[in-house]
């Protein structure tokens, strides 16, 4: 996708990669962040180099063991080694945040 511009002189993208993922096929974002950033940013800090900047201190969100917030991790990459207990959460538990429906057709859809 980024090999299709020319004559771009500086081209700035800003999102949070981590965001629950568009329902379709494809990650864009995610993919281009992670094409663009520097080799081992993930264990720096502040993670900045050249030509990258990433925040690291969510400030819009409150709760580290928020299912929403757990499920979004999952998807953005999170290291954090409790995102993969969002599954066996989302298969037991009673969310406010999160609700499941599944269907067979498209009528039930």
């Amino acid at each position: 996708m980024i090999d299709g511009l020319s004559g771009v002189r500086r081209l700035i993208l800003v999102a949070d990669p981590r965001q629950l993922p568009p329902i379709g096929s494809g990650r864009p974002f995610v993919d281009i962040v992670r094409e663009l950033q520097p080799e081992n940013i993930e264990h720096r800090f502040p993670r900045v180099d050249r030509g990258n900047v990433e925040l690291t201190v969510p400030r819009r969100q409150q709760g580290k063991t928020r299912a929403d917030l757990l499920l979004a991790g999952w998807f953005g990459g999170d290291q954090d080694p409790a995102a993969d207990g969002i599954w066996n959460r989302l298969e037991t538990e009673e969310m406010d945040k999160i609700h499941f429906e599944s269907w067979k057709n498209d009528r039930e859809f």
